[in-house]
C-alpha cells in the first residue's frame, strides 16, 4: 500500500491534470447522486424553468416601464414594489410556514405567480400595461414571492436523505445562478423580435412544471 501511495503521488506531481480531472469525476458522481432521487431531479428541473421564466418576465416588466416612462423614479418604484414586500414580509412569512401545510403553500404561491403572470401578459397584448397596473402587479408578485421562498426552502430535506442535504441545496443554488444568467439573455432575443408578451406568456406556462413536480 506505501508504494501505491507514493506511485499516485508521483504520478500527480508530473501530470497535475490528472488531479483536477480525478476531482471532476468525484464531483461529478456526487452532483448524479444527488439526482437519482426521482421527486428532487423533477422539482429541480420545474424549478430551473420556473426561475428562468422569472427572470425573463423581469426584463420584459423593466423594459415596459422604462418605455412608457423613461424615468429613472418610475423604475425605482417597480422595483421596490417587487422587493419591498420580501423585506417586509420575509420574517412573518417564515414563521407562518411553519404552521401550515408547507407542500400546499409551495402549490398555492407558484399559482398565484402565474396568475399574475397571465395577468402581464393579458395587459401587455391589449395595451393595459401601464405604469400602475406593472406597479400594482410586481406588488402582488413580491408578497406572493415573500411566503413562496420560505415554503420552498423546506422541499430539499424532504426529498433527498441528510447526508446529501448540503449537495442538494447546492444544486438548488446553481439552478438559481444559471437561470440569472440564461434568463435575460434569452429575453434579450425574444422581446427583440416579439416583445414582452410573449416573455410574459412564457413564464406563466413555466410555472405547470413546478406544479407537477410538487404535485408528484
Amino acid at each position: 500500500p506505501a508504494g501505491y501511495a507514493r506511485g499516485v503521488t508521483q504520478h500527480l506531481q508530473v501530470d497535475p491534470g490528472a488531479s483536477q480531472l480525478a476531482l471532476g469525476r468525484v464531483a461529478s458522481g456526487r452532483w448524479r447522486g444527488v439526482m437519482r432521487h426521482r421527486e428532487f431531479r423533477w422539482v429541480w428541473i420545474g424549478a430551473m424553468g420556473s426561475s428562468i421564466g422569472t427572470w425573463m418576465e423581469g426584463v420584459g416588466v423593466q423594459w415596459l416601464m422604462a418605455e412608457q416612462t423613461a424615468s429613472t423614479l418610475m423604475l425605482g418604484a417597480l422595483a421596490a414594489a417587487q422587493l419591498g414586500p420580501m423585506l417586509i414580509l420575509g420574517l412573518p412569512a417564515g414563521r407562518l410556514v411553519g404552521w401550515v401545510d408547507r407542500r400546499r403553500m409551495v402549490m398555492i404561491t407558484p399559482g398565484g405567480m402565474m396568475a399574475i403572470a397571465g395577468l402581464l401578459a393579458a395587459a401587455s397584448a391589449w395595451g393595459w400595461a401601464t405604469p400602475p397596473v406593472l406597479i400594482g402587479l410586481g406588488l402582488v408578485n413580491g408578497v406572493a414571492m415573500a411566503f413562496n421562498t420560505p415554503a420552498w426552502q423546506t422541499l430539499s430535506p424532504r426529498l433527498v436523505p441528510r447526508e446529501e442535504l448540503p449537495r442538494a441545496i447546492a444544486l438548488m443554488g446553481m439552478q438559481f445562478s444559471l437561470a440569472r444568467v440564461l434568463g435575460p439573455a434569452i429575453a434579450g432575443v425574444l422581446m427583440a423580435r416579439w416583445g414582452a408578451t410573449l416573455l410574459f406568456s412564457i413564464n406563466a406556462l413555466s410555472f405547470v412544471g413546478v406544479l407537477l413536480a410538487v404535485r408528484c
